[in-house]
């Protein structure tokens, strides 16, 4: 008998542990972490490390006194391990734009450096270590350029880098288009430059064979709608075209396959009231594209993130961001959500959400992390009680989207909207503010199975006759717009 209550513990210890994990597991991986300081803290860029740490760079100080930027660095380790440094080099004004990772396991960062009066900015180019210490730096001036206004790259083979971007003179803002190729050690190995008509380049891939660089961006002809531009390895301007779909800023473009790119951009409506929304489709090397599909809603004004909003390691896991009710104002008097994604494969939505509401939230840079989940980080700004200053704000949501530790998300309704259990097995459960609301559930090949209208409150679908050990789609609509689309799984049960 007491050989069998030793069993019987022992199968209960093993229990309660298969249970705990995944809650200790989830809280690690699913977190925000708000970053707040009197002064305007702008955060460009993240990247992951090998062992699950973020790290950002982006710069802090005051647009009307230039003399007090910094560069901004970010590790976050977990919600409870973080570390921020502002630096800067004697009495320089600097800036950080991009980091990128190393082969020695240190972080190259690209940004600008300036000494006053004259605030001539150059290119900067410096190494730090995990501790965000800086172990060294070398700058370079971009010709007789005063301002760099944007800085992005592309990583090529023996740790090159092809530094791209906007380049002016302080007198005269019209933008001139640069390429610089720096080496690891930050040593500039070409630089050559587009002169005409203010031109932008906000993403970039080599041609297939890497014999080409494939710019994407705008005016490089006076033409504001997006454009691939395309240049040699030598510098050496090829050719222009257009994206047919009518594509605008931000664009984001990556290699899906081969012969197959994902393209993410703005997309704008003139009606009424201006509409713009988030449109993400494939792109052909020929520059044909897919069926476009848009993440906003009617007459409100949804951008992309405004610098990396896509991004993938998985094909079929495809994320974004973008941010939901953006006015005109940097410094905007209403609030906007952060929105954020996963797409399948066909650019099918597996779930949306929406984190914000009690302020004005701004994505800046998204990416897909190695535990199947996603991480962003932005800014937040509250009119009521800020002085045009932004807070720095990252998100880490988990593989199934979710994330713990959230504030209060204000009145709106899609917010409140929870689903569960997930996975579950003969209902679902839905609650939170669901007037006017629908639900759908759709199997993997897209046929409806269940369709039910919603209250405010708690609803339940039932799905008994559903196969167990399957996934599927749900939307929950209001007045045919989804307000929220995710997968649901119904799990087998478990015999004992």
């Amino acid at each position: 008998m007491r050989s069998h209550c030793h069993i019987y513990i022992f199968l209960y210890v093993i229990l309660f542990c298969l249970l705990v994990r995944p809650a200790s597991s989830q809280s690690q991986s699913a977190y925000s972490v708000l970053f707040q300081n009197p002064a305007e803290e702008m955060p460009l860029d993240i990247i992951e490390d090998s062992i699950g740490s973020f790290f950002a760079a982006g710069y802090a100080g005051y647009d009307s006194q230039p003399n007090q930027f910094r560069g901004l660095l970010y590790r976050i380790q977990s919600a409870t391990d973080t570390m921020c440094r502002r630096v800067a080099f004697n009495d320089t004004v600097t800036r950080f734009f991009k980091i990128l990772p190393r082969p020695d396991h240190n972080f190259t960062i690209l940004g600008t450096i300036s000494n006053p009066p004259e605030y001539s900015e150059r290119l900067l180019f410096a190494v730090i270590d995990k501790n965000l210490n800086i172990l060294s730096r070398k700058e370079y001036a971009l010709g007789d350029y005063s301002v760099i206004d944007r800085i992005e790259y592309l990583s090529g083979k023996n740790n090159d880098i092809w530094v791209y971007g906007s380049g002016s003179h302080r007198q005269n803002p019209a933008r001139d288009f640069f390429l610089c190729k720096i080496n690891g050690n930050g040593d500039t190995l070409k630089t050559g430059y587009y002169y005409p008509y203010n031109p932008l380049g906000f993403s970039a891939v080599f041609s297939p064979d890497s014999s080409y660089l494939w710019i994407f961006g705008k005016s490089f002809n006076f033409n504001g709608y997006g454009q691939r531009a395309i240049f040699d390895t030598n510098f050496n301007f090829i050719s222009l075209a257009v994206i047919p779909s009518g594509v605008e800023t931000n664009i984001n473009v990556r290699w899906l396959t081969n012969s197959k790119m994902v393209l993410g951009g703005k997309y704008t409506f003139f009606t009424a009231i201006q509409n713009d929304d988030l449109g993400i489709s494939f792109l052909d090397t020929a520059l044909n594209n897919t069926s476009i599909h848009y993440f906003g809603t009617e007459d409100t004004i949804d951008n992309p993130g405004a610098e990396r909003f896509l991004d993938f390691i998985d094909n079929s896991r495809i994320f974004y961001a973008g941010v939901h009710n953006l006015k005109f104002s940097f410094y905007q008097h209403e609030v906007s959500w952060i929105m954020t994604g996963l797409l399948g494969s066909n650019l099918n939505p597996l779930y949306q959400h929406f984190y914000g509401g009690d302020a004005c939230y701004i994505p800046f840079s998204l990416i897909a992390t190695k535990d199947g989940g996603s991480m962003i980080v932005g800014t937040r700004f509250d009119y009521k009680t800020q002085n045009n200053e932004h807070d720095v704000v990252f998100l880490k949501y988990d593989e199934s989207g979710s994330i713990t530790q959230i504030p209060d998300q204000g009145s709106y309704p899609w917010q409140s909207i929870v689903l569960y259990p997930n996975p579950g097995q003969d209902i679902i459960n839905v609650t939170g503010g669901l007037e006017n609301c629908f639900f759908k559930l759709y199997n993997q090949q897209g046929i409806l199975q269940k369709s039910c209208p919603l209250k405010n409150g708690k609803n339940q679908v039932f799905t008994t006759d559903l196969q167990a050990g399957q996934s599927y789609i749900f939307r929950i609509t209001n007045s045919n717009q989804t307000v929220i689309t995710g997968k649901w799984i119904k799990s087998k049960k478990i015999k004992l």
